[in-house]
């Protein structure tokens, strides 16, 4: 290439020559139709060499995509698309390949329809991973992605609308689904279905078309989904239409780990139903990390138990002076209270994945059973290090009854400030600091809750 020279350019129409085959002089650029790219001479290679990387293109009508065959545009792999203004298919379709990207310059003014598509035809359909940004989609039914079989593929969009789509569609099968500062807008109805490992919403708006009647959800999650990370919807807000649902998690839907269906600082309005019952929706179940959010319940993890009338005794081994042994008596427990913990015989494991730190509350009414004894009962929390393997009484919660008469019966208080990961515990200990006297625990309970 001459360096330091100026170039410019003037039209003119060549007759009877291929661009794929035209030389021309060197710093000539000319116009290929047949590929709709800009070419440089370099006065030796024919067809010369592209400009403006074959890898992109921008896209004002639907003439500037590949050609339709019997209704469908195939977009090629490793394509970006520029969607400059409102592009009608004209009733057909886009089906993307590996990797194909299609951006808008906003999704206020960058648009695809395809005005005449059939209603169960979806616009854009994929097996791949398929970058999006600021793009609109309008359509009756807009997407119809399926990765089952064509290994990891993901999708990652920012300033993605749906407008006006009585279906969104389906995303089968994706490791990944994120979807940013987006929205549906009078639209509905996205089905996830396959297995997936994160399905994740950050600043989006979801409000479903007040005009269309029926029951659908704007997010559905069937029974044969399979989630091996979680749902993670943050920051964003549900209008829901009457009779509609805003999420929908039926039973069936398979977590691999606890409270993997999170909300986070969401605002739910509108007539419609705002999340749909189900085992994994119950705010006091194993699924469900609602934190934040205003037109629904949130969750807050707790755990307790209780007895009453208990008439067996604590024994303590022959001897044995100031040991610390796990009182005895049948506990039971209110389910519907022990929200990320399980209860069981004088105690509660906290079952879920996220650190927490926890108040412990406890009161213990009890009496001893030596007439001739008056002995000093100390009682605490034992708190059990599931990592370490290591349960300890924690310094603070202990309580101690001095001089306690037979036939009396005493209540003890305790409290202590503690953290839980999953699979830790607590239980209720008792010992006697002056001999081997039994005492009987009538009554006891113990509240976690977290703070």
């Amino acid at each position: 290439m001459i360096t330091n020279t100026v170039y410019r350019l003037f039209v003119e129409k060549l007759g009877g020559t291929s661009p794929s085959q035209f030389v021309g002089d060197e710093g000539e650029v000319f116009y290929d139709p047949n590929i709709k790219v800009l070419k440089i001479s370099d006065g030796v290679t024919p067809g010369g060499n592209v400009i403006v990387p074959q890898e992109f293109s921008f896209i004002s009508t639907k003439s500037d995509l590949p050609n339709p065959v019997d209704g469908i545009i195939t977009l090629e792999d490793n394509y970006t698309y520029f969607v400059t203004n409102t592009v009608d298919l004209e009733g057909d379709r886009l089906v993307a390949g590996q990797n194909t990207t299609i951006l808008g310059g906003s999704s206020e003014n960058s648009r695809i329809k395809s005005t005449g598509i059939a209603s169960d035809v979806a616009l854009l359909s994929s097996n791949y991973s398929l970058p999006l940004r600021n793009i609109t989609f309008e359509a009756p039914y807009a997407i119809n992605l399926d990765a089952t079989g064509y290994g990891a593929q993901a999708l990652d969009w920012f300033g993605v609308n749906f407008t006006d789509c009585a279906k969104v569609g389906i995303i089968s099968s994706y490791n990944n689904f994120i979807m940013l500062d987006s929205a549906f807008l009078n639209s509905q109805d996205l089905t996830f279905d396959g297995t997936t490992g994160t399905v994740g919403f950050n600043q989006c708006l979801f409000t479903g078309d007040f005009g269309l009647g029926g029951t659908k959800s704007i997010l559905n999650f069937p029974s044969t989904f399979i989630c091996t990370r979680r749902i993670r919807i943050t920051v964003s807000s549900f209008v829901v239409p009457p009779g509609y649902t805003g999420i929908t998690v039926d039973d069936g839907v398979a977590f691999t780990s606890p409270e993997s269906f999170i909300l986070q600082t969401c605002n739910f309005s509108g007539p419609g139903t705002k999340i749909g019952v189900s085992t994994h929706t119950d705010i006091d179940g194993k699924d469900t990390f609602f934190e934040g959010n205003r037109g629904i319940q949130n969750t807050y993890a707790s755990g307790q138990f209780y007895m009453r009338d208990n008439v067996t005794n604590t024994d303590f081994d022959p001897g044995s002076v100031d040991v610390w042994t796990k009182i005895v008596g049948v506990t039971t427990t209110l389910g519907s209270i022990n929200s990320k913990f399980t209860a069981s015989q004088n105690r509660l494991t906290y079952d879920v994945a996220i650190d927490r730190r926890f108040l412990s509350q406890a009161t213990v009414s009890f009496t001893t059973e030596d007439p001739n004894v008056e002995p000093d009962i100390e009682i605490g929390i034992l708190d059990y290090n599931s990592s370490a393997g290591i349960g300890t009484i924690l310094p603070t919660s202990a309580t101690v009854v001095r001089s306690c008469n037979f036939g009396t019966y005493y209540t003890a208080h305790l409290t202590d400030i503690h953290d839980h990961n999953q699979g830790d515990y607590v239980e209720l200990y008792i010992r006697n600091k002056t001999d081997d006297t039994a005492v009987t625990v009538n009554e006891m309970s113990l509240l976690l809750t977290s703070i």
